[in-house]
């Protein structure tokens, strides 16, 4: 991981996806900005820690935990989501319920209810379906998991 501070901002290169989460921890802990934009709207009971930043105009509804994140602009996160070591990019959705730890979630991605994520990578405009447990898995953008398809969800 390459990371220079710069007049003005930081300038930082990644060569894998877990290096690419580093860099974005780096960066929480170096800014001196507002770690929550004024713009995003915090329910009751949300907690988002000091080594995480949220995006502009952001919504996290009742009893959110936000640790060791990046979360984007223009995010929906529903009820009691844990977001642990993740970054969560521009325009995500996310349902009720939900545990995200250790993962990438890129742009225009939408996550159900009860979905528990860990070490994945989540692709541009992917939805997942409620009730799914994925462990260690990249879901490419533009595609969908759903037990009721019969597809293997969890990787050990």
């Amino acid at each position: 991981v390459f990371a220079y501070v710069r007049r003005g901002g930081i300038v930082g290169r990644a060569d894998q996806i877990s290096r690419y989460c580093d860099l974005n921890s780096i960066v929480t802990k170096i800014s001196v900005g507002r770690r929550v934009d004024a713009s995003a709207k915090l329910a009751q009971q949300t907690q988002v820690g000091m080594d995480s930043m949220i995006g502009a105009s952001t919504q996290l509804d009742e009893r959110c935990l936000v640790k060791r994140s990046v979360v984007g602009a223009n995010c929906v996160i529903g009820k009691n989501v844990n977001i642990i070591n993740s970054v969560i990019m521009d325009h995500v959705t996310i349902g009720d319920g939900v545990e995200v730890v250790s993962c990438v979630v890129c742009k225009l991605a939408k996550i159900g209810n009860k979905v528990q994520l860990r070490d994945c990578e989540i692709g541009a405009t992917a939805t997942i379906s409620d009730d799914v447990n994925l462990k260690g898995i990249a879901v490419p953008g533009g595609s969908g998991f759903s037990d009721d398809e019969g597809i293997q969800t969890e990787f050990v």
